[in-house]
């Protein structure tokens, strides 16, 4: 099964990585393939710049790594 993750689903496991939310994730990904368009990460950056100046994130590609072993990213939006 492919599962969309959306920026809320991201930004809430980095926050709370011992949460149900950043549980929900990990075993998620650990049977299924996560999917995450470029609009997402672009806004996960923002959201993080705007509302947590203190909590940087390097690069989404490392965030996704925290919490998946197989990720497909994709460009522009599902149709």
């Amino acid at each position: 099964m492919r599962i969309m993750l959306d920026t809320n689903v991201l930004v809430s496991s980095v926050l709370f990585p011992n949460s149900k939310t950043s549980l929900a994730v990990s075993l998620a990904s650990q049977k299924h393939t996560l999917l995450v368009c470029t609009y997402v990460l672009d806004e996960v950056q923002s959201v993080f710049a705007r509302k947590f100046p203190d909590k940087t994130i390097v690069d989404c590609g490392s965030l996704l790594m925290m919490f998946c072993k197989r990720q497909t990213f994709l460009n522009g939006f599902i149709r």
